[in-house]
């Protein structure tokens, strides 16, 4: 089986359009179609996002070898899922890349806030222990707050 037969293959998968494949992935319609009739083969960037659209190896791509899936074990990336976290996975995955890049600095820039966050009610809690000595009171207090 070649790369294009691949490709097309696991778009049929999916019963999407080679247009909807173009759209999700930044490339044209047209492209997809050239790899589908083995005109071309995708470059690193698109085999990467084909990899990622689909969910499998690289290397199942190009070669046809290999794991199909490039899932990750739940274990490998700390543990339990919750129906939550499937459905925003899910979500997340129908985005464009441009918009997956942009979700994703989001989150980073949330998670370095939540580090501020912890570390000035650290330096709070601290504080209160020099001036009274009473650190339950003050850490109990300010958790109710």
């Amino acid at each position: 089986m070649s790369i294009g037969q691949r490709i097309k293959e696991l778009r049929a998968t999916k019963k999407i359009s080679q247009k909807d494949l173009a759209e999700a992935i930044g490339v044209s319609r047209g492209n997809v179609g050239d790899w589908e009739l083995d005109k071309v083969k995708p470059g690193a960037d698109a085999l990467i996002a084909l990899s990622d659209f689909f969910d499998v190896s690289a290397d199942w791509i190009l070669r046809g070898e290999g794991e199909k899936s490039a899932r990750i074990s739940e274990q490998a990336i700390g543990g339990d899922f919750s129906p939550a976290d499937i459905e925003f996975l899910a979500k997340f995955r129908r985005l464009t890349r441009e918009n997956r890049i942009k979700v994703e600095g989001i989150i980073e820039g949330l998670l370095l806030g939540q580090g501020s966050e912890v570390r000035q009610r650290d330096r709070t809690v601290t504080s209160s222990k020099s001036v009274n000595g009473n650190e339950r009171e003050e850490a109990a207090a300010k958790s109710e707050a």
